[in-house]
């Protein structure tokens, strides 16, 4: 398994999320670091794994254009959309003091701006830099 992107909980009970190349979560608890669960709830890479500051929940993205959402201390599945973006989903963030807020950015050319609360992800805002270009074009 080649990794391509890792985070972990920064509080106890410590864990840690790896996601990669086999289309696959790897979730560990520690320290020392054990392997407990691995998950296939994607189907291309996993670009990106990102953990809230808090540490409740993690987030993964990958190129299957898919976001999953999954609880902090045991990875189990909170919420989920399909279609996040038209092209593979690169990378994430959690808005810091904001948590329930995430952004995302993917080869499509956009960013987008998602609420996530309970087992719902619902798009807030998207960016475009064909949107930058237009307002550019009429200055």
């Amino acid at each position: 398994m080649a990794g391509l992107s890792l985070d972990c909980r920064g509080e106890r009970p410590y864990t840690l999320a790896l996601g990669g190349e086999d289309h696959a979560t790897h979730f560990y608890q520690g320290v020392p670091y054990k392997l407990v669960s691995t998950a296939k709830h994607h189907k291309g890479y996993v670009n990106c794994v990102r953990y809230k500051s808090s540490g409740e929940s993690y987030v993964t993205v990958g190129g299957d254009k898919s976001i999953k959402v999954f609880d902090g201390k045991t990875a189990s599945l909170l919420a989920e959309t399909e279609m996040g973006h038209k092209g593979s989903i690169l990378s994430a963030a959690w808005v810091v003091n904001e948590e329930s807020l995430l952004l995302t950015c993917s080869t499509d050319r956009t960013v987008k701006l998602w609420e996530v609360t309970g087992d719902q992800i619902v798009c807030v805002s998207t960016l475009s830099p064909y949107d930058l270009d237009s307002k550019s074009n009429h200055s």
